[in-house]
C-alpha cells in the first residue's frame, strides 16, 4: 500500500524533476503525500454532503422550512455539475499521467488503453 500512496503522489514531482529516474519515491515526495489528511478531508466532505442532503429532506416533511422543489433540483444538479468539472479538471489528469508513468508493474503497461 505504501508503494502504490508513493507512486500515486508523486507522478506529477518526477515529471517535474526529469534528471531524477528512480521509481522509489525521495524523502521530499514521501513529504508532500499526506494520508492523514486525505483520510479526514473524505470524513469533512461525508459530513457536509450529510448536511446538505438532510436540509432538502426535513424542509419536504416540514411547513415552516418549505423550499420550492424548483430550488432543490437545481441545487441538485448544480452539485452535480461541480462534482463533474471536478473530475475532468483535477482527477483526470492526474490519473492520465499516473497510468503513463514508466514506474508501473508491467499488468498495467499491457492494458490496451494505456499501452
Amino acid at each position: 500500500m505504501n508503494q502504490l500512496a508513493g507512486l500515486s503522489g508523486n507522478v506529477e514531482l518526477r515529471l517535474l524533476n526529469s534528471t531524477s529516474h528512480s521509481c522509489q519515491p525521495t524523502g521530499e515526495e514521501s513529504e508532500l503525500y499526506n494520508l492523514k489528511l486525505r483520510i479526514v478531508s473524505v470524513f469533512v466532505l461525508l459530513i457536509v454532503s450529510l448536511l446538505g442532503a438532510s436540509i432538502a429532506v426535513v424542509s419536504a416533511y416540514s411547513k415552516r422550512l418549505h423550499i420550492p422543489t424548483t430550488i432543490i433540483n437545481t441545487g441538485k444538479f448544480f452539485g452535480t455539475g461541480v462534482i463533474l468539472a471536478t473530475a475532468f479538471i483535477h482527477i483526470l489528469p492526474a490519473a492520465m499521467n499516473t497510468l503513463t508513468d514508466e514506474c508501473l508493474p508491467e499488468g498495467w503497461k499491457e492494458y490496451e488503453a494505456y499501452a
